[in-house]
């Protein structure tokens, strides 16, 4: 039949069945889901929670190549020039920076996090092997010690989870996981079933978008392979979506990757769509294991919407997992782990032949239930001890894996709360979709208005010359502040450019950008750079190569009518930097305090109050701390302590910097205003926050970013205690 209506090659993957089976009741008790509730609140704030490192990594890597520049997402994940996902690198460390790492560099911290957690489990399961006993019961009472809140649970999730009755007639249910970000997860490719939950679907998931301000969330689609489309198939749920050599749904609103732009702010991977001007939330309303595929932007476009928010909820044993007995956890009526036991094929054998009678009379010894059953991902198999084909089963997988483990059968224990109209009894699943109304808004993105009214791109030869002279971080800091700085002074002197700036960048390689605003197109210009950088190239080698590149503005990051206001700043901010870097040499001060004393200056300049300067820092601290283990978050919380009292000093402004941050002070004003006069005060705040960041970027030679997390945090809290100081006079 199938070659008769013209498709060949059918061996086997041809069809895919679901059974919508028909029901005369299908309702919970309401209490049911009640109680579960309030243990499933519990386990959040205590279970271990999974990450995604790669997001972690991707955001490092594309902040040492790219800073804050926003990018095509076509270049930024080519797969010959730009960044392979998923990817891990390191960074160069520093004085001010030694002990303090984000969490993506050392992922020991995890244990070392939940260290009270795992010292009290750890009495429970001794207890409990000690007594022979096969349930640790936790109450309420228990936990409370360890309950932490949780901000990255998402706004919508799903729970999967058995229900059973006790001989007493009362609810058992078994939490096996709760997964997001999105209730329609699992219940997606279900929807071409059942009209009624097409539309439950997507009511749900129009009460997603509301917690949402103003972004666009947007339907990842792509079927990787014709045999997982079992699982990629559902109906069009969302507005939008993203095409990824797939087409389109026909009524949806295709957003092609040609279309999105990618940029890293405030800590966070940020998609702009260039046709709506707005921020893209991708999601994946399927099940599809996309880690196994090997498409990096479907891999990195669903790995996205998991960013600052927690996968999935399970029970994790941590440190106990290779224990050979692992009793069964409940915390009230909910089964939170099973009973399970290990097998390991050394330890069963021990240098015997092995062999199916060896492996039975060792279940027999250790008291391993004759019905148990057997995990692989998530497929779960009965398996009879006593059956002569089940064990051999079992036998084959412990030859294969040499270390397996067996888990309770709890339908031997509980009977089970479905049956048909016959009332026979049916094993069930039940997929409980829900809302957290009490999970953290997403923060809008500041976007400045496009209109392409200003020229955005300078080719070399253009009135903007932009060199990359690439050089060792060691050095990097003599070139600038001896070389480039005394040349460019010589020519704005001389009338032959308006201004300059230069900032750090690795893409991968170390370089220093640098920018030159001619004031004619002087083809000379060229040949003087390359003969006052050649000792360096040619001679003393410390300059790898000299690069002649165009420079592309970033209209988006300052906006069309404040991008020549911000290249002014950038100009007197570099002279700053310089004459600051010249000072800290001079006078033997560490450079962070030329820092501190320069960032207080900037938010003096656009007029902000104590405060307001407070709350800004609090912003910006709780961003890039959000990025430090908690080892790290310790170190931080101890330099602040060691420096406090010199960080006050700084902002008192009688330091060695000030004359110099004076200049820079008068040089801006003027621009400063008229930046106010032209965008809104949140506009103003985000050019702020840019400004202060390129500060930083050009004051220092290595680690920026875990710079950035210090000194904010180090001013974030002098602010709060100047504030308290006043209140108490």
């Amino acid at each position: 039949i199938l070659t008769s209506i013209g498709i060949k090659n059918h061996k086997k993957n041809i069809l895919q069945t679901d059974l919508l089976k028909g029901k005369t009741s299908n309702t919970l008790d309401k209490n049911i889901f009640k109680d579960f509730k309030k243990v499933l609140s519990t386990v959040f704030q205590i279970g271990a929670a999974d990450t995604i490192d790669s997001l972690d990594n991707f955001k490092k890597e594309f902040t040492a190549r790219y800073d804050q520049q926003e990018i095509p997402i076509l270049l930024a994940l080519d797969p010959l020039s730009g960044i392979n996902y998923p990817l891990y690198s390191d960074n160069d460390s520093s004085n001010l920076t030694d002990g303090i790492q984000f969490k993506s560099e050392n992922n020991t911290n995890i244990i070392q996090g939940s260290l009270k957690w795992n010292q009290f489990l750890g009495e429970k399961l001794i207890n409990a092997l000690k007594n022979n006993e096969d349930l640790i019961q936790i109450t309420q009472e228990d936990v409370n010690p360890f309950l932490e809140e949780n901000k990255n649970i998402p706004f919508s999730m799903s729970s999967l989870v058995h229900i059973y009755e006790d001989q007493e007639g009362k609810p058992v249910i078994f939490h096996k996981f709760s997964d997001g970000p999105s209730s329609s997860t699992y219940l997606g490719r279900f929807c071409h079933m059942d009209d009624q939950l097409e539309e439950s679907v997507k009511k749900a998931l129009s009460e997603e978008e509301s917690f949402y301000d103003g972004q666009i969330i947007a339907e990842v689609v792509h079927n990787p392979q014709p045999r997982v489309g079992n699982i990629t198939i559902r109906p069009h749920l969302r507005k939008y979506e993203i095409p990824i050599i797939n087409r389109h749904n026909a009524d949806s609103e295709p957003i092609y990757l040609n279309d999105i732009m990618i940029s890293v702010k405030n800590d966070r991977i940020v998609l702009r769509s260039k046709k709506y001007n707005k921020e893209i939330i991708p999601s994946l309303s399927s099940a599809h294991n996309y880690n196994l595929h090997k498409v990096p932007m479907y891999h990195f476009l669903c790995d996205l919407q998991y960013q600052h928010v927690t996968p999935s909820y399970n029970w994790n044993w941590g440190m106990f997992v290779n224990y050979e007995y692992l009793p069964r956890i409940m915390i009230n009526n909910v089964i939170l782990s099973r009973a399970s036991w290990l097998l390991d094929y050394d330890k069963i054998f021990n240098g015997k032949k092995a062999s199916i009678q060896v492996f039975k009379e060792y279940l027999t010894e250790k008291n391993i239930p004759e019905i148990c059953v057997f995990t692989e991902k998530d497929m779960e198999l009965p398996v009879f001890t006593n059956n002569a084909l089940s064990l051999e089963i079992l036998f084959d997988h412990l030859l294969k894996e040499k270390q397996i483990r067996v888990l309770e059968n709890l339908s031997g224990q509980y009977k089970t709360v479905t049956k048909d109209e016959n009332g026979n009894l049916h094993s069930n699943e039940f997929l409980i979709p829900w809302h957290n109304f009490s999970s953290k808004k997403k923060d809008k993105l500041t976007l400045f208005p496009v209109k392409n009214t200003v020229v955005r791109n300078f080719v070399p030869g253009s009135e903007w010359l932009f060199y990359k002279i690439y050089c060792s971080t060691k050095v990097s800091d003599q070139i600038i502040k001896d070389t480039i700085y005394k040349f460019a002074n010589g020519l704005v002197k001389k009338g032959i450019i308006k201004k300059w700036f230069f900032i750090r960048y690795s893409d991968p390689d170390m370089h220093i950008r640098v920018r030159f605003l001619t004031t004619s197109q002087d083809h000379t210009l060229s040949s003087q750079i390359y003969q006052l950088l050649d000792k360096y190239l040619t001679r003393e080698m410390i300059i790898h190569k000299i690069v002649l590149d165009t420079y592309n503005r970033e209209i988006e990051r300052y906006g069309e009518t404040t991008i020549d206001q911000m290249e002014s700043i950038f100009y007197f901010d570099s002279e700053c930097v310089c004459q600051l870097m010249k000072e800290a040499e001079y006078t033997e001060t560490p450079i962070w305090k030329a820092a501190v004393a320069g960032i207080n200056r900037i938010l003096d300049d656009f007029g902000y109050n104590m405060t307001e300067k407070r709350d800004i820092l609090h912003q910006l601290a709780n961003g890039y701390g959000s990025m430090l283990d908690d080892h790290s978050k310790q170190a931080l919380k101890d330099k602040y302590r060691d420096h406090r009292h010199q960080t006050l000093e700084l902002l008192a402004g009688t330091d060695e910097f000030s004359k110099i941050l004076d200049i820079r002070s008068k040089k801006t004003a003027r621009y400063i205003t008229e930046i106010k006069e032209l965008q809104s005060q949140q506009m103003v705040k985000s050019l702020v926050v840019s400004y202060i960041h390129m500060f930083i970027n050009r004051t220092f030679a290595s680690k920026p970013n875990i710079h950035e997390s210090i000194l904010y945090y180090f001013l974030h809290k002098s602010y709060d205690s100047l504030l308290n100081i006043k209140k108490l006079t």
